[in-house]
């Protein structure tokens, strides 16, 4: 048997494909993700599709961890070391603003706060000529600073240092002697791209990551060997492509859309199954919504990104992506009102309707309530949910506050979280000069099809469609 397999590991489901080449048979699992030991989810795909890791020659993964741990903030505990005069680059940014005439936009927070950022003496021409040489020990003493300061995880950004990367290489190197176990991330390596905001952002939501990846891909791989897995490890790329393992660990940032990214390629070849020469691809899972544009047949690409506000300078398939998973808990804020996201339960504890110690009302909790979901039925009634956990979780929380009754404080639950998604896919078409209505929308990821209706219907797009497997 010569198998071929695909994961995703999502914040909160872990989805299995395994593709026999010998004779064409496909199998797909789905089991809850498990934080605190990433592969037993995996695991447990395995044994459900009756496969051995033996068996199979090709193992590619996409992963939302990535982009899970920065949209929730989640991330490692950052520091910046820059070149002198440059400290405040993340706080300045650029006055073009991504909404420009959003009253009420406001641009997210640094990663890195100005208390963790770090300038020395350094400076390269814009020819990569050495105008000030580096102060090594102020580097040193950077690194000690930062170190003293708790920080996990280290970006490393010169001014034009994608010229010549050998002041910024040194840093790393002293960096790394300072501060043993802590995460070093040099620009260089991350992006050879101009502009300094943009170079600094990448590679600063690079370190913010890569702890958390690193330990999860290297643990990852060394699970999948003890199985016997001797085949090829391929980590799927923000650009639709694939890199080694090794390769992940080391720029994650490029990870960052891995499991949307996939799963718009696999939307392009639909597209030609189903004669759509125009069609929005969207994947709504447990934490974030995804959407993308792709025509006839091909996806969209851009070498400029934005993540929640956060400009990203790699090349990417164009996706938007919302805090609106069915994880995503609802909210009052001071005010009184009513609101959802950023934060998910996650798969642990998942929502309260899993009866895993949850205590906020979800998405999921929402749709169960008002009878969109089976509670004996859910993951193939593998898992069934406790459905009057969700009634309390709603009444106690939203409800009550607002003065709402059951039915109502559910049903605004889920027509935020439609609105938030709408507003996604406006932001792709509309706002693009796009017309919705001239797209199919093809909707997967375990939440999708709930909502694709009255997505479809809030922007008149006349079609939808679900795949087998969604």
């Amino acid at each position: 048997m010569a198998l071929r397999i695909g994961v995703d590991i999502g914040g909160t489901f872990t989805d299995l494909v395994a593709l026999d080449e010998t004779t064409g048979a496909v199998v797909t699992t789905k089991a809850l993700s498990t934080p605190r030991e990433l592969l037993e989810g995996v695991l447990s795909c395995v044994d459900q599709a009756g496969v051995r890791l033996a068996d199979c020659r090709f193992v590619i993964h996409g992963t939302t961890i990535g982009i899970n741990a920065l949209l929730e903030l989640k991330g490692a505990r950052t520091g910046l070391i820059t070149t002198e005069g440059f400290r405040d680059v993340l706080e300045i940014g650029r006055g073009n603003f991504l909404k420009m005439y959003d009253v009420l936009y406001r641009r997210p927070e640094p990663l890195v706060p100005r208390g963790r950022s770090r300038e020395v003496p350094e400076r390269l021409s814009a020819t990569g000529e050495v105008l000030v040489p580096l102060d090594e020990e102020a580097v040193r003493a950077a690194a000690r600073q930062l170190l003293a300061a708790g920080v996990e995880s280290v970006a490393v950004v010169f001014l034009f240092s994608y010229r010549d990367p050998a002041h910024e290489q040194r840093a790393a190197q002293i960096v790394a002697a300072e501060m043993p176990g802590v995460s070093v991330s040099a620009s260089h390596r991350i992006t050879q791209e101009w502009r300094e905001y943009e170079r600094t952002s990448t590679t600063v939501v690079n370190a913010y990551v890569q702890p958390i990846m690193d330990r999860y891909l290297g643990e990852f791989g060394r699970d999948l060997g003890g199985r016997g897995f001797r085949g090829e490890l391929l980590v799927t790329q923000s650009n639709g492509g694939a890199f080694s393992l090794e390769a992940a660990r080391s720029k994650p940032v490029h990870t960052i859309e891995s499991g949307p990214a996939a799963g718009v390629t696999g939307s392009a070849s639909l597209s030609r199954i189903l004669g759509a020469d125009r069609l929005i691809s969207f994947d709504m899972g447990g934490t974030t919504a995804k959407c993308a544009i792709v025509e006839r047949g091909l996806v969209q690409t851009t070498d400029e990104y934005h993540v929640d506000g956060r400009p990203l300078r790699i090349p990417v398939i164009d996706i938007n992506e919302v805090s609106a998973g069915g994880g995503t808990i609802a909210w009052i804020d001071a005010g009184g009102a009513l609101m959802l996201g950023p934060h998910s339960a996650g798969a642990d504890p998942g929502p309260v309707c899993y009866a895993r110690g949850g205590q906020e009302p979800t998405v999921t909790d929402a749709n169960l309530v008002l009878g969109r979901i089976d509670a004996g039925r859910f993951l193939g009634g593998a898992m069934p949910l406790d459905l009057a956990s969700a009634v309390r979780a709603i009444d106690g929380r939203i409800g009550a506050a607002l003065g709402l009754t059951r039915a109502a404080a559910a049903a605004g639950i889920v027509r935020l979280a439609d609105v938030k998604m709408a507003l996604a896919v406006r932001s792709i078409t509309t706002e693009r000069g796009l017309d919705p209505r001239d797209y199919t929308l093809l909707t997967y990821g375990g939440g999708g099809p709930l909502h694709a209706v009255a997505i479809a219907r809030e922007l008149g797009i006349p079609r939808v469609a679900v795949p087998p497997s969604p």
